[in-house]
């Protein structure tokens, strides 16, 4: 069998105000074209369908369209479960009925998981889940952490494994030691929410979704993978090769097929003058563009006559006022403490230093909260 992994679509998702919808709708059409050229027996579409719980209309349809194309028009099994971003009843309605046509979905964990044979592979669909949910299904396990939760789990799932199959689990969660995108704001914050690797062991493939960048582990003989969203959601991820991701189920070998962008992301950065006069000669110029002016403070006027050039311009920077402050990357937002989170807050958007007092509150409650989500 030959099994194409994709996840993280967030239908309606927008980037700094556009609405992305236009190229989700040109992704859709090379995934169903990979499905043709490439032989596809089966799509794995590992969470976060939808960028919001409640989706706007046009997002709706175009999730609609896109599994009527590819359950009717391409006769393939789809499999899916939701995401953190996601509302699960929503996206379950109807579960057992849509079966019949090909579409499988897991809306939630209490819901049960049982093996769907396909071919010479179990599929086990595991739909995002927290510590509480898992508490609640086995009160007999120690279960502190969402990691806790879903060594549980798996260990419960490995006893429905099919002998003689290739046992895939599909799940949406942040694996321990994965790398978050800038995009990936919802998976940055704490460490609570992260999976260790060894709970996927005994597993031949693990197909999940939750983190935007591709990527790849192995815990013994198990393949835990990422396979990254169909298109870039962020700046940080311009130039990045977004791609589909296919399991040849006899072989265990992976291939990657590359997605093209109808909006290309990209940053220009360098002195005003030089991209200036640059910008006539550019060849791309509908791409998206985000520019770094990297000797002048920006100005409406001056963005003006860069938009003219660029009409896609959806960012434009340049050296900040003294005392203006900084952003964060990614990767420093991750390594900040949760009491460094807060003073930071405190002091860039309230323009104050919060005393000890109102971080020991914060640092109560936020426990507080932790504790109830399991965390």
């Amino acid at each position: 069998m030959r099994v194409l992994h994709t996840s993280d679509w967030h239908f309606g998702i927008q980037l700094h105000g556009i609405s992305l919808l236009e190229e989700q709708k040109a992704a859709a059409c090379f995934l169903e074209q990979t499905i043709q050229e490439k032989h596809i027996d089966a799509v794995i579409l590992a969470g976060d369908i939808f960028d919001h719980a409640v989706p706007i209309p046009e997002a709706v349809s175009l999730y609609s369209d896109m599994m009527e194309r590819l359950c009717k028009g391409c006769h393939i099994p789809i499999l899916l479960c939701a995401g953190n971003h996601d509302s699960a009843a929503r996206l379950s309605v109807c579960a057992p009925l849509l079966r019949d046509a090909g579409l499988y979905i897991a809306g939630s964990l209490s819901s049960g998981v049982e093996p769907i044979v396909i071919g010479n592979a179990a599929f086990f669909l595991l739909p995002y889940f927290n510590a509480e949910e898992a508490r609640y299904l086995y009160p007999d396990r120690e279960i502190r952490t969402v990691s806790d939760g879903m060594t549980v789990v798996c260990q419960e799932l490995l006893k429905q494994c099919v002998p003689g199959k290739r046992n895939i689990l599909i799940s949406h969660c942040f694996a321990a030691g994965g790398k978050p995108e800038e995009s990936d704001r919802a998976a940055v914050l704490g460490t609570a929410g992260r999976v260790a690797l060894t709970a996927f062991e005994g597993f031949d493939y693990v197909a999940l979704g939750h983190l935007h960048q591709a990527q790849q582990f192995t815990m013994g003989n198990t393949i835990i993978r990422y396979s990254g969203t169909p298109y870039p959601y962020s700046f940080a991820e311009a130039g990045k090769e977004k791609t589909f991701t296919i399991l040849d189920t006899d072989t265990m070998e992976l291939d990657t097929i590359p997605i093209p962008l109808l909006h290309p992301l990209r940053v220009l950065r360098g002195k005003r003058e030089f991209l200036l006069e640059m910008a006539p000669f550019d060849p791309n110029k509908e791409d998206f563009i985000k520019i770094e002016l990297t000797d002048t403070i920006p100005s409406m006027a001056l963005m003006a006559d860069f938009r003219a050039v660029y009409p896609n311009l959806l960012v434009f920077d340049g050296l900040q006022p003294e005392g203006s402050g900084s952003g964060l990357t990614v990767e420093e937002l991750d390594a900040l403490r949760p009491l460094d989170l807060v003073t930071r807050f405190c002091e860039e958007i309230g323009g104050f230093t919060p005393e000890e007092d109102l971080l020991h509150l914060f640092q109560e409650e936020a426990l507080h909260k932790a504790e109830e989500q399991g965390g």
